[in-house]
Formats: C-alpha cells, sequence, structure tokens
C-alpha cells in the first residue's frame, strides 16, 4: 500500500466496521450480523500480517459475543468480549496502522 488514499480506505473500512459492531452489540446468536462483521473483518485483514493476526482475533472473539451462550461463560460476560473486540484489538489494529502509515509517509519501508 502505497499512498494515502488505500489508508484512508483502511480507516473507513475499520470506521465501518467499528460502528456496525457497536450497532448490532447484542450477546444473542445472530448468524446474519456476525456475517457481515466477519466478511469486513476480511477486507481490513489484507493491509499487513499483524492486523490479519488481531483480526483473526477480532473474529473468534465475535464467535463469542454472537453466540447464544458462550459470552455467559467469558470472564467478564458479553461486555468484556464487546470491550475486548471494539477497544483492545481494533486500538492494536489502529496504531499498527497509523504506525506503518507514518513510515511509508517518512519514506521509510515497513516489513509484513
Amino acid at each position: 500500500m502505497s499512498n494515502g488514499q488505500d489508508w484512508d480506505r483502511f480507516f473507513n473500512l475499520v470506521d465501518e466496521f467499528a460502528e456496525d459492531l457497536e450497532l448490532n452489540a447484542v450477546a444473542m446468536a445472530d448468524p446474519p450480523v456476525l456475517r457481515r462483521l466477519k466478511f469486513k473483518l476480511l477486507e481490513i485483514s489484507g493491509y499487513d500480517r499483524y492486523i490479519a493476526e488481531k483480526a483473526g482475533e477480532i473474529s473468534e472473539h465475535l464467535e463469542i459475543l454472537f453466540s447464544a451462550r458462550r459470552h455467559k461463560g467469558y470472564t467478564g460476560g458479553s461486555d468484556a468480549v464487546y470491550s475486548k473486540i471494539a477497544h483492545d484489538l481494533l486500538g492494536r489494529i489502529r496504531q499498527r496502522a497509523k504506525v506503518i502509515q507514518m513510515g511509508l509517509t517518512e519514506g521509510g519501508g515497513v516489513a509484513k
């Protein structure tokens, strides 16, 4: 990814994912929402290996959040699952993207 437009698209995808998650963050089985969010993660994960790893972790946590019962067994319940996704993992993805973007704008290369 070499230009700012690609990163603008990336950050827009992350924002869309976060908004969709927030609008649908009800801990219950919801296969259509789960599929839609996972599809958005596929687009996000193509930007960098670390980002792909964190997107994979988000996918695993989405399975827990949008299940009938699994979120109940998660330490802290559904609120903790949501927080892990929305704050911790998405925050790490955004931070990594900013670091890569800064490295590219300063002329440095960032290894995948």
